[in-house]
């Protein structure tokens, strides 16, 4: 629980920026993902619906919903319906904060996913499972400590590869800080945010990143689990076989968050030689977004990563853990 310090620090930040606390109707917030069961794709246009308070939302591009309860009616049953996947029934008592939801193909829908993927082989490297992320809440992700750009070096069976997505996991700041107090979520919930997702060229010798061949900047407004962002329009080629995808955290207002917390300084020295220690509030800038840290399962020998910061170069980092990363290529035929 925090400390009446960080409390403090809290509520003199709120009047700084003119916030008056607001004494809202309760209401209970239904949020999370859609994925087929099948391929983990995310899944666009599903109908989500809370059956007995007949309110309903859909899903966005990332698979993504949120459903506000006025009422909270106990044996009420979330209910996704979509083209080409069964109907599936969540009873409210079993939803937990941010779940994926998986949702089983028909057979029609079956069989035209085994014919497109007899044409066209999109192999993806360092793939993670909705599972893999859902778990690894213990593991904080720290951007503004190690660095602000994060790569991870990426290999591929053939030159010219084309990538296609490049997906990641992502969670809230305070997921890997039990006991801390961060201002965006406790008091200003905000999922807006911005960064830029780099292909950089690797360099043979040292198997360092090299220079930049491509820069995305993405925007987002949606508190996601899985961000998949597609690149199918932007052909990107690379010409050589290995490489790196990099992250870049951008330290501007939109991305800000502050992270509350509390330590004891020397108040005083008696004449005895004895310190007296005062608990004062501090608070720490951290940038979003947080991204998930994990151990893949699946043992890699091959795996690097850097980070660097703006005034520093390369430095490399552990293999494990490492940040959710997976990238999704076709090749020239």
């Amino acid at each position: 629980m925090p400390n009446l310090a960080s409390q403090r620090l809290a509520f003199l930040v709120l009047l700084m920026l003119g916030i008056t606390p607001l004494i809202c109707r309760a209401q209970t917030i239904f949020e999370g993902q859609v994925i087929d069961k099948t391929t983990e794709a995310l899944i666009p246009g599903v109908t989500v619906k809370l059956a007995k308070e007949k309110i309903a939302t859909s899903t966005s591009g990332q698979g993504h919903f949120v459903i506000k309860s006025e009422k909270s009616i106990a044996n009420d049953s979330l209910i996704f319906t979509a083209i080409g996947y069964k109907t599936y029934g969540l009873p409210v008592t079993a939803y937990e904060r941010k779940m994926f939801i998986a949702l089983e193909p028909s057979v029609t829908e079956l069989k035209n996913v085994n014919i497109t993927n007899r044409k066209i082989k999109t192999p993806t490297v360092y793939k993670f499972s909705g599972g893999e992320i859902k778990n690894s809440t213990n593991n904080a992700t720290v951007p503004f400590a190690i660095g602000d750009l994060y790569a991870k070096y990426i290999k591929v069976d053939q030159p010219n590869a084309k990538i296609n997505q490049i997906s990641v996991g992502m969670r809230q700041f305070e997921d890997g800080y039990p006991g801390s107090v961060f201002l965006g979520k406790s008091i200003l919930p905000n999922p807006n945010c911005s960064f830029k997702v780099h292909v950089i060229a690797c360099d043979k010798a040292t198997k360092q990143p090299a220079q930049t061949l491509f820069t995305k900047t993405v925007t987002l407004n949606e508190d996601l689990s899985k961000l998949v962002i597609e690149l199918t329009q932007e052909n990107w080629r690379v010409e050589e076989n290995e490489f790196f995808i990099a992250f870049e955290w951008l330290k501007i207002p939109i991305n800000e968050t502050f992270k509350l917390g509390s330590d004891d300084v020397v108040r005083r020295t008696t004449t005895e030689g004895e310190q007296k220690l005062e608990q004062v509030a501090l608070y720490t800038m951290v940038y979003r977004p947080a991204l998930v840290q994990f151990n893949l399962t699946n043992k890699r020998t091959d795996i690097l990563a850097y980070t660097k910061s703006n005034y520093g170069g390369w430095s490399k980092l552990p293999a494990m853990p490492q940040i959710a990363f997976s990238v999704a290529v076709t090749y020239l035929k």
